[in-house]
């Protein structure tokens, strides 16, 4: 099953998000990334000792798919040109 950002209900591509549009507890995507519960709940309060490859591993065990990820990660603001 995959959930992208429609599935999230045009929510911000988040953990949290995934996590609630498939049901799952924290136990529940821990089990499914091979690691712990506590190391989820870092990871869902932007813990700053969660690497940024675990978060976007994980957001796409989710479900993300790429073109979420593209969107998620694209800067919002301008960026003056020199």
């Amino acid at each position: 099953m995959t959930i992208g950002a429609s599935g999230c209900a045009q929510r911000r591509l988040t953990l949290q998000a995934l996590r609630a549009a498939q049901e799952l507890s924290q136990v529940d995507v821990a089990r499914r990334l091979q690691s712990s519960q506590s190391r989820v709940a870092k990871m869902g309060a932007s813990d700053p000792s969660v690497s940024v490859d675990l978060l976007v591993k994980s957001l796409f065990r989710l479900g993300a798919q790429p073109g979420d990820m593209a969107k998620a990660l694209r800067s919002r603001r301008k960026v003056p040109t020199v």
